[in-house]
């Protein structure tokens, strides 16, 4: 007895429906990516550069700012010896 004849069919045609479509993409974007991403990467790493350096600053300027004492206007106003006079005539 004889079998009946299937048709087949080539190997890349079988072998490209059995594929996922996430496997069908070409290599060009895998070529993309490869010079994609090493910028993204120094594009972040250059932003967390320049945001730590603004914290070193303002962080440095809050300590000066604090290291200064504060002013006492009251003796300001009378350590003037023309304003001393003034008052001094006055009582």
């Amino acid at each position: 007895m004889k079998r009946p004849q299937v048709k087949q069919e080539s190997c890349s045609a079988v072998a490209k429906e059995r594929k996922p479509c996430c496997m069908r993409l070409k290599g060009s974007y895998t070529v993309e990516a490869a010079f994609l991403f090493p910028i993204i990467i120094l594009l972040m790493v250059f932003v967390l550069r320049l945001s730590i350096g603004l914290y070193e600053t303002v962080r440095e300027a809050a300590e000066d700012t604090e290291s200064v004492t504060e002013l006492d206007t009251r003796e300001m106003f009378l350590d003037n010896n023309h304003i001393q006079s003034f008052l001094e005539e006055l009582t």
